[in-house]
This record gives C-alpha cells, structure tokens and sequence, in this order.
C-alpha cells in the first residue's frame, strides 16, 4: 500500500530567514547581557576592594599603632614650581609600605613610577588625573587579584563626599580591573577616604555620591554603588 501522507518540512529559504531572524536578536540582546554581566563584575569587585582596603588597615593599625601616628601624608612644599620637584610626604611612603605588605601586592610604584595605573576618564569621558597614577604625587600598587590602587595624601576629604574634620587623609583610588577598560570614574574605577578617626570611608558617604551621575566627573560613586549594588548611572 502506498502513504498517501505528504511529509513537511522547513524550506531552506525559511530556515535561512529563522536564522536572520535569531542573529539579529543575538546581535541586540547580548552585547547588552554583556554589560550588565561586567557591571555586576565591578559591582562585586568594588565590594571585594572595600573589604581589602578596610581589613588591611586594621591590620596595619595593629603592628604600626594608629594611622595618626604614621607621619605627615600631604605635601607642604609651596616652594616648590614643578611635581617633579615634590617629594612624597614620609607618611605616604611608610602607608604604601604597609598597604603593599598588607595587601600582598604584587608591584608598588613610588611617585612618577610607571606600572600600577593606566590613563582614567571621568564619566564625561574627559582625561581625569595622570597616566602614571591618578592623583598628583600618588604612590601605587598592584594586587594579584588584578586591582591596580593609588594611594595619596589629601586635606580635603570633602571634595569626596567625605566629612571633613581632619587634615590628614589618604586618598585612595582602586581600578577593580586594572588596565582593562573602560577605566572610567564610577565604572571600575573608585575612591576611598581612610580617614584617622573614622577608618575607611568611600567616597559620597557623607554627600549621597552628589556628583554621581552622567554629566558629572563621578568621583564620589563609591558609597551608592555599594549601598545600592547598583551601576546603573
């Protein structure tokens, strides 16, 4: 007997326009997927930092006595006409000891020392701070999870978001992923305060990260994205 049954199946010209079809999604959503998984990256990254920074210091607190103790952090040398001329403060030098043996870096960059930054941009997408390191006068490291900081003196706190009672604080900067990009303020890279009284402070704690948004320079992204797990700006 014969089956009179007709068998279908796919064309190929439908086939290939399902397949159009399926690249084009792909195409849309996935370099989309892709953010959002790298952002949530840094998010968890920010996080590990913070924890790195806070432990560290109390470490380092214990064996070398409290950070008032560590000597002068900012430079006072009006005198002098060019940064090549300044020299890092003696405290600055003995906390990027401590933090690099703390911290089991893996490279620390003394003032002008290249190695442990890479050029950063704000969220405007202006140049922000130096290629050799962020903060004028900075001194850096490298750690082996990746993570390049910058650590310099500031007597300044508020102009990170950070309450400002005291003239002898260390800024620190962390790129979460080191040379990779977007080395970008408020995207994988952020600042801290250590401050002598209240510890490890990040930037906007105290202003509600004000100048976190797109038409900003978002230095002081660090406390909103932690409290909110959030890159979303």
């Amino acid at each position: 007997m014969f089956n009179n049954k007709i068998k279908k199946a796919f064309t190929m010209a439908e086939v290939l326009i399902t397949l159009i079809i399926i690249g084009t999604i792909a195409a849309i959503t996935i370099p989309g997927l892709k953010k959002h998984a790298t952002l949530e990256e840094n998010v968890a990254s920010l996080k590990k930092a913070y924890s790195t920074l806070a432990s560290a210091t109390k470490i380092i607190e214990t064996r070398h006595g409290d950070m008032k103790r560590w000597g002068n952090l900012t430079s006072n040398q009006e005198e002098t006409t060019t940064e090549e001329e300044k020299e890092t403060p003696q405290g600055l030098n003995s906390a990027l000891n401590y933090y690099a043996k703390a911290m089991n870096s893996t490279l620390t960059c003394k003032s002008n020392e290249e190695g442990c930054w890479t050029q950063t941009k704000d969220l405007q997408g202006d140049t922000y701070g130096g290629a050799k390191n962020i903060s004028q006068n900075g001194v850096g490291l490298k750690t082996a999870d990746g993570m390049n900081w910058s650590f310099s003196g500031t007597d300044n706190p508020a102009a990170y978001g950070v309450q400002n009672s005291t003239t002898n604080s260390i800024l620190v900067w962390v790129d979460t992923n080191g040379e990779k990009k977007p080395n970008m303020l408020g995207m994988d890279v952020f600042a801290f305060i250590i401050h002598p009284d209240d510890g490890v402070v990040p930037a906007g704690a105290a202003n509600q990260s004000a100048n976190c948004t797109e038409t900003t320079k978002g230095t002081d992204c660090t406390a909103k994205v932690i409290r909110t797990s959030k890159i979303d700006y």
